[in-house]
């Protein structure tokens, strides 16, 4: 058998993987032959769709990691021209910073392939470059992220000192500190750890090219060049300058940093042997019985395991324990500590399962007596303290954003979240707005630069009469007016001005003491309003329903990624398709920002009810 990097990750998951990877692979192999091909339709329509294509991406084939007919989600289908061009960037980054021979090709059937045969098993890998001198072989991953996450590794040294972890060589490129063990802090010793964790944001990278980093070390022992590896990720702190040739950005060599983590990924060595022999166990066992869960499922991560749901059938579809807010805290009875997935483990899965006692948290509490009693908890104080406190007009606020992550216009950095869209609903007085008379939005047409237009349509909208405006998750909004702000310093002063008069929706409903305070209240704690019905979420679309038959169920574009996939797809379309989308995402930006009204209006039906 053939264990390609993505399958290896698979496997080190859990000991029950191998077995059903096994179970899914011959009745997918049957299927095939059955109908004489790959008839992705027949397959789709035997097998669960969601499980099936999640099942693809981890199979490999001839050429590489994953299956050729495999499923991807909308999200990545719009990102991949913008990925492979950052692969085709960083290739000529390669070349220009290591000098000698570079293998280096978008298709994958062109990358250096390395394999090693081990314990009856062919572990392979296709290397994003592979580049060698006459001293050195360097091996390098090429990564859609920053270095941000890596440039934030900080530790505290014995003179309590703040040390990161990675510093730049004369060169530019970020090189990790291995310190020896009896220098490490007990700070030191957490990122150290975190690094080596293929589960954390950090580790999944690391872990990666340490796979590779093992293949080509234990396939050429006695190799006399040194070995480096390296991952090229994205410089956090590029700001493209505006330069066009024909059309395309024109980005400079420093867009790419190199991070070498070759003396990690050495450190490493002896527990990447020691995983490629657990997973020789696995396979040969071949076991698909119940094993315990955890964070190894990667539940609601883009790495998530395929066979999630085959894992959790017997979790309930509602109120189950991963509704507690702040879970991964543990719960406490004073005396002890349980982690959630103890007791998961143990077999409490639903929310009541777990003993109150150990319900340490206020707003556990709050959540447990909700869904017992079937009865929404409602802060009226607190709740008609913020009503009282805004100022008319409101104005409910929302945007709508593209994450590129290659910058696209003048001033913008990777993954910057580049406006696109704004919804205002004006509400001049307590229970009055209208879903269109009191609407105005800016929704660009094309993908020119429309930002400046934006903000300038935005402080005409927004008026300068201290108003409140209001949003959904405030961090997101301010960043967005401080970038506008920073961009363009014509508009700044009114930009600012509208960010000093936010008010979150989302944030008071979920309660935050420093708000309490502002509104007179002592309590730093609690939430403000929890109906059964949210199930642990503050999402808008989990509460609109709960005061309104207001669905986004009956929208074309239905949530904030579909919004911009949509957006994305634009240029390629006729200009009636065109036109059909301009439709669809003025009605869904125009539903988050009434919603905000009907909302708030809707709590204050409830606050000052006899």
């Amino acid at each position: 058998m053939k264990v390609s990097k993505t399958l290896f990750m698979h496997f080190m998951r859990c000991d029950r993987f191998a077995g059903l990877y096994e179970t899914y692979q011959n009745k997918i192999d049957a299927i095939v032959d059955f109908h004489g091909g790959d008839d992705l339709e027949a397959l789709m329509s035997i097998e669960n769709k969601a499980k099936t294509s999640a099942l693809l991406d981890s199979i490999e084939n001839e050429y590489g990691d994953e299956d050729p007919i495999h499923n991807i989600s909308e999200q990545m289908e719009v990102m991949m021209p913008y990925y492979a061009e950052l692969e085709q960037i960083a290739g000529k980054v390669i070349s220009d910073t290591f000098k000698g021979d570079v293998i280096y090709s978008l298709e994958t059937k062109k990358q250096k392939r390395m394999a090693l045969q081990h314990e009856g098993y062919e572990f392979y890998a296709f290397l994003d470059a592979f580049q060698e001198d006459d001293d050195t072989i360097r091996l390098i991953e090429v990564k859609a992220t920053t270095d941000k996450k890596y440039l934030d590794l900080v530790y505290t040294d014995k003179h309590k000192e703040k040390i990161p972890v990675f510093e730049k060589d004369m060169q530019g490129i970020l090189i990790g500190k291995l310190l020896p063990y009896e220098e490490r802090t007990k700070t030191y010793q957490t990122q150290y750890s975190n690094l080596r964790n293929r589960l954390t944001k950090v580790g999944r990278y690391m872990y990666d090219i340490a796979y590779q980093y093992a293949v080509h070390k234990k396939k050429f022992p006695t190799l006399k060049k040194e070995v480096k590896a390296y991952l090229a990720v994205l410089n956090s702190q590029y700001r493209f300058d505006g330069t066009y040739v024909s059309g395309k950005p024109v980005y400079q060599d420093d867009l790419i940093t190199f991070i070498d983590v070759t003396n990690f990924v050495e450190d490493m060595l002896p527990m990447m042997y020691q995983d490629m022999d657990k997973v020789v166990q696995r396979l040969n066992e071949n076991f698909a019985g119940n094993v315990p869960l955890g964070p190894h499922c990667q539940r609601k991560d883009n790495r998530e395991c395929p066979f999630f749901n085959i894992c959790h059938q017997h979790f309930p579809e509602k109120h189950d324990v991963f509704s507690y807010i702040n879970r991964q805290h543990g719960f406490s009875n004073g005396s002890e500590k349980i982690d959630l997935y103890d007791w998961i483990n143990d077999g409490y899965v639903h929310m009541t399962d777990i003993p109150f006692e150990y319900l340490n948290r206020e707003d556990n509490q709050i959540q447990r007596h909700v869904v017992e009693s079937n009865q929404a908890y409602i802060h009226k104080k607190r709740i008609q303290a913020f009503i009282e406190d805004l100022k008319y007009p409101i104005y409910h606020l929302d945007f709508e954003s593209f994450p590129c992550p290659l910058p696209r216009y003048r001033g913008e950095k990777p993954y910057m979240q580049s406006l696109f869209q704004f919804s205002v609903h004006v509400q001049n007085n307590p229970n009055e707005c209208d879903l269109l008379n009191d609407h105005t939005q800016y929704l660009a047409d094309s993908h020119d630069d429309h930002r400046e237009r934006l903000a300038a349509y935005l402080c005409d909208v927004i008026k300068d009469d201290d108003g409140s405006v209001m949003v959904y998750h405030e961090q997101f909004e301010k960043e967005r007016l401080e970038e506008l702000a920073e961009l363009f310093p014509q508009y700044a002063k009114r930009l600012q001005n509208i960010r000093s008069r936010v008010v979150d929706l989302k944030l008071f409903l979920k309660g935050n003491g420093k708000l309490h305070q502002t509104l007179g209240f002592s309590e730093t704690k609690g939430f403000n309003f929890y109906d059964a019905s949210m199930d642990g979420s503050f999402s808008i679309k989990k509460i609109l329903p709960i005061f309104t038959n207001i669905s986004y169920q009956d929208l074309d574009v239905q949530n904030g990624t579909e919004a911009l996939t949509q957006f994305a797809k634009m240029p390629t379309m006729t200009k009636k398709e065109q036109e059909t989308i301009y439709k669809n995402l003025t009605a869904y930006c125009r539903q988050d920002t009434y919603a905000m009204f009907k909302i708030l209006e809707g709590l204050r039906a409830r606050v000052y009810e006899s």
